[in-house]
């Protein structure tokens, strides 16, 4: 995989949790009532990317409405961003490569654990009563140390998250995660997780698929009903091309934990 199909696949995973699926009315939820600007979104992304665009050169598009949230999308100057259309809270980023980048040194488990830290820290991004975990992903022939916090409760992780990427070759933060909101206290789910698994599998097809993790968490539909899901990451060789090129590549799956209805949301 190239350096930009590297951050394009950044791209696809910072989308994971907030794809858009309608772009109009609030539906009822009072959390997707729009309260930022066009032009606040764009300079809330300049100052929270430190000095690597400037709002003006940014293009702005939005607000749609993703699973949890109402959000902007924010691009250009080598930066992806989704900014919270009611909150203004910064939901995803992904910073551009730069020579700087290139030039740095390769990241260690724990390196890479305090650069994700560091990053947060730095941007006053709290990560109190969350619990830390480290995982290497591989994306072809890139790899990426993915650092996140989360809040579980009874074995469910809810919306209080944050995840930082570091590229695994450079050393460098180069992805950013934030998802938060209220909810109730989730039920027990229908589908369990060996279920869920094999719907994941099934749906991604192809061959030498390996569950990477599995987690059940909570989400929101566009008028604010909370709904159970898993999230599934796996690893798949599957044909993308017209010409039957096997391409080896990481999937996040989510299945309804009520339903056992599943979709892709990350692909690549």
């Amino acid at each position: 995989m190239s350096l930009k199909q590297r951050v394009l696949m950044a791209g696809l995973l910072a989308g994971a949790l907030i794809a858009p699926v309608v772009a109009a009315a609030t539906g009822g939820d009072p959390q997707r009532v729009t309260v930022l600007s066009a032009s606040d979104a764009a300079a809330v992304v300049a100052a929270f990317a430190g000095g690597s665009a400037r709002a003006a050169d940014l293009a702005v598009r939005g607000p749609v409405d993703g699973a949890v949230n109402r959000f902007y999308q924010v691009q250009g100057a080598g930066i992806s961003s989704n900014i919270d259309a009611h909150s203004g809270d910064v939901l995803s980023l992904v910073l551009p490569v730069t020579s700087a980048t290139l030039a740095s040194a390769p990241a260690t488990a724990p390196s890479a654990k305090a650069t994700a830290e560091q990053f947060l820290v730095g941007r006053s991004i709290s990560t109190d009563g969350l619990t830390e975990s480290l995982r290497l992903i591989g994306h072809g022939e890139s790899s990426e140390y993915v650092v996140e916090w989360d809040r579980v409760v009874n074995g469910v992780v809810v919306p209080d998250l944050r995840v930082v990427g570091v590229d695994a070759t450079t050393g460098q933060s180069f992805r950013y995660l934030y998802l938060h909101r209220a909810y109730a206290e989730p039920g027990k789910p229908a589908v369990n997780q060996a279920a869920a698994e094999a719907l994941a599998v099934k749906l991604v097809g192809g061959s030498g698929v390996l569950v990477e993790d599995s987690q059940l968490r909570i989400s929101f539909t566009a008028s604010g009903s909370q709904l159970l899901v898993w999230t599934v990451s796996l690893t798949a060789t599957v044909d993308v091309t017209p010409e039957g090129t096997l391409v080896p590549g990481h999937w996040d799956v989510e299945v309804d934990a009520a339903t056992g209805a599943a979709s892709i949301t990350t692909a690549g």
